[in-house]
């Protein structure tokens, strides 16, 4: 539970992006990728710019940078995202935006899909957190895992 109160108070005091941040994203993503990644909130786009800073691989920065797309979707704030978390831990059913928000790696993997994203940040997506699926570098899936979570 550390984890996620560590996560909420990093959410709600980070940073917007600065026009130079979204000018170098502009420059890793094709333009329908680029244009998910602004339909996310400010700060999902300030951690996925930070899990990008993290990864070593060139390859790994379009998966860093989309991986919480999904989340676009539910348009829930840190409050209703944290509420969201509790009652599905404690298996309490959501339902409406909640369950947009529990739902955002099965609909970010979509979304990115329909998009032309790779396969690798169509499944980090979609199967993150969790082992990597088949067909996927363990490697490369521990690297994500890693720079999203620290």
């Amino acid at each position: 539970m550390f984890h996620l109160a560590r996560r909420f108070f990093g959410y709600i005091t980070s940073n917007p992006p600065t026009s130079d941040e979204l000018d170098t994203v502009r420059t890793q993503l094709s333009d329908e990728l680029y244009d998910l990644f602004i339909t996310m909130n400010p700060q999902d786009q300030r951690h996925a710019i930070e899990v990008a800073r993290r990864v070593d691989d060139d390859a790994l920065l379009e998966a860093a940078l989309l991986h919480d797309v999904g989340k676009s979707a539910s348009q829930v704030g840190a409050l209703g995202r944290s509420l969201a978390t509790i009652a599905s831990a404690v298996s309490i059913p959501v339902s409406g935006s909640w369950d947009l928000y529990l739902d955002h790696g099965k609909i970010g993997g979509s979304m990115l899909e329909t998009a032309g994203a790779d396969a690798i940040t169509i499944a980090f997506a979609r199967f993150h957190p969790g082992p990597p699926p088949p067909g996927v570098s363990p490697a490369h899936w521990h690297a994500l895992e890693e720079a999203d979570n620290q």
